[in-house]
């Protein structure tokens, strides 16, 4: 596809998704980058590519977490991220991928968390540690090489 120089962010991140399902990638991985996609489009969708500056692509991760995604979420959405504007740095339309240098932000543990945190929480218990190791069991050889 050819681009114009003010290509809107969902219009590429479209070809991007394109482009990355026919790398063979099993269909959850895909899945995966289509949920991030989808956040990204959220806040991206109507920009045009050359105009999202590292600044504002920290400021979506620093919305999603102050309205409480999950690391995980926010994991994938900054992976997605970095990869579709990596593909537009290798297409041309930008001269540097402005989630390179982004972070995703951390739950401070206050003293309070910690004081209101009690022991027990921290630990499974019986009946679910038992479940874990009747199911490490039948994986044996790879739960023994990962504590090794």
């Amino acid at each position: 596809m050819d681009y114009d120089a003010k290509v809107l962010f969902n219009q590429f991140a479209v070809d991007w998704y394109q482009h990355y399902r026919n790398r063979g990638n099993k269909e959850n991985t895909n899945m995966t980058r289509e949920f991030g996609m989808r956040w990204l489009n959220e806040y991206f969708g109507k920009i045009p590519l050359q105009s999202i500056t590292p600044k504002l692509y920290q400021a979506m991760l620093d919305d999603l977490f102050k309205e409480g995604k999950s690391r995980s979420s926010l994991t994938i959405i900054h992976t997605t991220g970095r990869s579709i504007f990596e593909h537009a740095t290798s297409h041309h339309l930008i001269n540097k991928n402005p989630a390179a240098a982004a972070r995703i932000p951390r739950k401070k543990v206050t003293v309070e968390d910690l004081e209101n945190t009690t022991v027990e929480e921290l630990f499974p218990e019986r009946h679910e540690l038992a479940e874990f190791l009747e199911k490490a069991d039948a994986y044996s050889n790879y739960v023994y090489t990962v504590l090794i």
